[in-house]
Order: C-alpha cells, then sequence, then structure tokens
C-alpha cells in the first residue's frame, strides 16, 4: 500500500503543473482557440503531397467531377487534408438548362464551415444565405458529415438512415462534453506547449509516471485539432435531421433534373450506419466516409473483412471510368478504391496471424504489431499511419463481439488518447514499440 501511495503522489507531481497550467489557462481565456473562419483555414494542413488525377487538385474549395457534361453536373467541396473532422460534400446539379436547385450529398463538421461552404456555390444558395436546394443526403451519421444540418432551410427533404436521427437525439447529452473536451484539451496542449513540455520531458524518469503524462499531453494534442471548429454554435433544436427515412438495402432517390440516383447501404463499418450514392449516367460515387484517399482510414464498428466487402461490391458495380468522391481526401478512380481494400485486408490478415484478439489486455500491443508492420505501399498511400491504433483495436474488439460494435464516448476517449499519445512521443523520439 505504502509503494502505491509513493507511485500515485509520483503521477501527481508530474501532471500537477500541466493541470494546473491548463485549469488556469482556461478559466483566464488565455489559450482560447482559434476557430477556422472558414472551410479553408486549416493550420493543420500537412505538407505531404498525395496524388491526384489529371484536373481534379487535391484543392480545398468546390470542384467539378466531370466538366463539360451535358447530363448532371457532379461537384465535390475538399477540404485538405482530410484529418479528423476536415471531411468533404458533395453537390449533384440539373443540367445548365435547367433550372432547378441543387442536390447536398453531407454537409460539412459545423454550422458557419456549411454557411460559408454553400455560399461558394450561387446555384445552391439565394441572396442572403437562404440555401435553395431540392434535398440532401446524409451518407452515415458521424459529426463531421451532419453538424451543418442546421443551416440548410427547413423546407428541405433530408434523405438517410434512421441511425442519423439517433445520433441527434443523443447530441443533446454528447455535445456538451464534445465542447468541454475540445476546449480542455487545447487548453492542456497549449499550457504544455508553454511550459515547453518537449524540453523537459525526457527528464522525467522512464515509467508509468512519464507514460501517464504523455498520455495526457497527447489527448490534449488530439482534442485541440478538433478545437478549430465551433461544436459551441451546433443547436440541437434548429437540426431537422432525416425526414425521408432510406430503409431497404437499395433505393432509387428521385431528384427534379437529376437522373438515376440510387442509395445503397452497407450497414455499420466506419460507423453506425454507412452508404454510398451511385450515380450511374455520371459514372460517379460519393462513398462517405467507407473511402479515405491519402490519409488512413479510422474504423469505428468493423470488423475490417466487412469493409473490405463493401469495397469489393463497390468494385463490381462500377468500372475503370468511374470516378469517386471519398469522405476524406481527394476524387479517385478504381486504384484508390483498390488501395484501401488492401488497406483493410491488411489489417484483417495481421490480426489473425499476429494478435490474440480475445485477450483485451493486448489490444494496444496489437495495434502497435500492426503500424509497425504496415508494408511500404500503404505506409505511403496513407498520410498520419498512427490512425491504424484506432482501427486495429476496434478490429480486436469486433473479434471478441463476433461483428461490428458501437464504440461508446468513454472508449472512443482512450482510443483517440492512444493515438495522440503515439503523436506525441513521435515528436520527442519516445514511440513505444509492440512488445
Amino acid at each position: 500500500a505504502m509503494v502505491s501511495c509513493f507511485k500515485l503522489t509520483g503521477y501527481l507531481v508530474v501532471l500537477f503543473p500541466v493541470l494546473l497550467a491548463a485549469w488556469v489557462a482556461l478559466l483566464m481565456n488565455v489559450f482560447k482557440p482559434i476557430h477556422a473562419k472558414d472551410a479553408c483555414d486549416n493550420h493543420n494542413t500537412q505538407s505531404r503531397s498525395t496524388p491526384t488525377l489529371p484536373g481534379l487538385p487535391y484543392e480545398c474549395g468546390w470542384h467539378e467531377i466531370r466538366p463539360n457534361t451535358t447530363g448532371s453536373r457532379t461537384h465535390v467541396f475538399i477540404q485538405p487534408r482530410g484529418s479528423f473532422c476536415w471531411s468533404n460534400a458533395g453537390l449533384i446539379l440539373p443540367p445548365q438548362k435547367v433550372k432547378l436547385g441543387g442536390f447536398l450529398v453531407d454537409t460539412l463538421t459545423e454550422p458557419t464551415l456549411t454557411h460559408n461552404m454553400l455560399l461558394d456555390r450561387p446555384e445552391a444558395s439565394c441572396p442572403g444565405g437562404q440555401h435553395l436546394l431540392q434535398g440532401v443526403l446524409y451518407t452515415h451519421p458521424d459529426v463531421d458529415h451532419f453538424l451543418g444540418d442546421q443551416v440548410i432551410d427547413d423546407s428541405v427533404p433530408r434523405y438517410g438512415r434512421q441511425a442519423l436521427n439517433d445520433e441527434i437525439g443523443a447530441l443533446k447529452g454528447t455535445k456538451p462534453k464534445l465542447v468541454a473536451a475540445s476546449l480542455i484539451g487545447h487548453a492542456i496542449w497549449a499550457a504544455a506547449e508553454a511550459a515547453d513540455w518537449r524540453a523537459w520531458v525526457g527528464k522525467v524518469p522512464a515509467g508509468k509516471a512519464r507514460d501517464i503524462l504523455l498520455m495526457v499531453v497527447g489527448w490534449g494534442w488530439m482534442q485541440s485539432r478538433l478545437a478549430v471548429f465551433r461544436f459551441g454554435e451546433v443547436d440541437v433544436d434548429r437540426m431537422k435531421g432525416v425526414t425521408n427515412v432510406i430503409d431497404s438495402e437499395t433505393e432509387k432517390v428521385k431528384v427534379d433534373g437529376i437522373a438515376d440516383m440510387t442509395v445503397r447501404y452497407y450497414g455499420a463499418i466506419h460507423s453506425k450506419s454507412d452508404s454510398m450514392v451511385y450515380l450511374p449516367s455520371e459514372r460517379v460515387v460519393f462513398a462517405g466516409d467507407l473511402l479515405f484517399i491519402g490519409i488512413a482510414p479510422v474504423m469505428w464498428a468493423g470488423p475490417a473483412a466487412k469493409w473490405s466487402d463493401a469495397l469489393s461490391d463497390l468494385i463490381k458495380r462500377t468500372g475503370d471510368d468511374w470516378l469517386f468522391v471519398p469522405g476524406h481526401g481527394p476524387v479517385t478512380d478504381l486504384t484508390g478504391v483498390q488501395l484501401v481494400k488492401e488497406y483493410f485486408d491488411y489489417v484483417h490478415k495481421a490480426v489473425t496471424e499476429r494478435c490474440t484478439p480475445s485477450d483485451e489486455k493486448q489490444d494496444l500491443d496489437c495495434a502497435y504489431k500492426l503500424l509497425e508492420g504496415l508494408p511500404k505501399q500503404l505506409r505511403e498511400a496513407f498520410s498520419e499511419p498512427q490512425r491504424i491504433l484506432i482501427t486495429a483495436q476496434v478490429e480486436c474488439m469486433t473479434r471478441r463481439k463476433g461483428g461490428s460494435i458501437q464504440v461508446e464516448l468513454p472508449t472512443k476517449v482512450k482510443l483517440l488518447a492512444a493515438q495522440g499519445e503515439y503523436a506525441v512521443r513521435e515528436l520527442v523520439g519516445m514511440v513505444k514499440h509492440a512488445s
């Protein structure tokens, strides 16, 4: 008992200055987050280049996917470099001679970003910022794809699965936690930076105390990246949610002036409910977060084999002349889709061969094994490779359950903290390795 007491005292001695500084900073508003003024104001943009297709640059803003078409006009709004909450949205417009509003696929992470995004498309808004759309379709219920819902006029039909409405219903309880986590985490990270943590963390003796310190600082680093978003502006009572529920596996959505739009449901894989939007006439698919291009995917539901099967189905239903809009990253072709499939084939095979999913205590070690063993081709294709630390642990959880899981908030915080810890350890050359 005495030894445990001394250990606890040691942890508090190490953590107290950082936690106290963070608390004071939060109270005094010294380290108030600088919110992104628009969707192209990403201070965390990485310098690493991402391969793109001709005529479809990986640049922030609207891009027409197939210019000069005589049919429906498809556009994508891109937010490089696709990391947490920097997502894409789509807009499908009728032919130019047809004077009708467009059809939106997903919003951005919060109301201000979504409002400014739509103002950049004259066809999607009128003077005063009242957005005139024929409809909105939500591919899945992750906050970075629907929290802009409140800026869409109430009269606009919303299409999607019931899971999105369930998520909006839960937001009243989770929003305060989301806001608090981003503010406190940002304050911790800013305080650690102000205290020049990189200069002295190496002087803390290796062991549990330093591990906890790096975990806390890592969690702060992760949350600070989310603090640029105005989660506090989200008004759950103003969010309409899905008005036209899609409950079949495949369903055609009829929109005036837009030919042949089909929504295909793939189940819980990346999130609690994932769908893709197929436009056969234009040979374009809006794949939601079942596609991450140029940045490592994150899996919250799984399993990996199910994700791979979904992409096999996508490949089977399309062809070499199709284009694919990911939820994060640049527009891609079948080569990009195949790379994502290879990524999840690797996750499935590596967990099977290298890990013991039945032992929950081994999950993080398993994740480090997958990160260290990531093939060169995949490491080069996807930035932020440490995101596999989340995916691998979720894969282990799915093995114990025997199928898709729902990651609750405490577990999600833990998984994000593990990735943040890796990132800050990498900054100071203290990366842990699999045992």
